[in-house]
């Protein structure tokens, strides 16, 4: 429960000086979050029993400027040339630009989830009006059709009218010419 050595790398990533955790062990259980205090006490007593191997651990510690650090921790125990246990040697490594990318990576899985959820109710039925081609949406709403397509795909629309509406539509205005079959 003393350290022998602290490199001094611990300043940089906890803003604690060397000569502050030797001088104060319980410093390291004291920068830990809250929520993982019960985490590194289990290790810590795992570690005091000499035929328990290496540990490695993630934990988040609060710095002296109040940021919160991702650290990565590796012991493994000491034992003198004749085979007495002598305790631990430990690292500790500032993985938190690794943490932060890894939950941005779990962000984006889930986004595209989501996406591929949305993209894949296109595959589905989808209830549509016989009469106005309006598509009832997952919430009970009708959407028309392009308006609907559009939120849930890439897809673009312009409009334009078929020749059997312009005949329909048209034919008494005299825009359609039959014998000719345009407009």
């Amino acid at each position: 429960n003393r350290y022998l050595y602290v490199s001094p790398s611990c300043e940089r990533i906890s803003g604690y000086t060397p000569s502050q955790f030797i001088e104060s062990p319980s410093l390291i259980t004291e920068i830990i979050a809250t929520d993982e205090q019960s985490l590194i006490k289990e290790h810590l007593a795992k570690c005091n029993d000499q035929d328990n191997g290496e540990e490695k651990l993630e934990f988040r510690i609060i710095r002296n400027d109040g940021e919160i650090r991702w650290i990565e921790h590796f012991c493994q125990p000491v034992f003198s040339e004749n085979g007495k246990y002598l305790g631990r040697r430990a690292s500790n490594r500032d993985i938190t630009d690794r943490k932060e990318i890894e939950q941005e990576r779990e962000c984006l899985i889930q986004d595209l989830k989501k996406a591929l959820e949305e993209i894949q109710t296109l595959n589905g039925m989808l209830p549509i009006c016989s009469n106005c081609k309006k598509i009832r949406d997952d919430s009970g709403y009708w959407n028309q059709i392009e308006s609907y397509i559009s939120r849930h795909s890439n897809a673009l629309f312009s409009h334009s009218i078929c020749p059997d509406c312009i005949k329909k539509l048209y034919k008494e205005e005299g825009w359609f010419n039959e014998d000719r079959n345009e407009s």
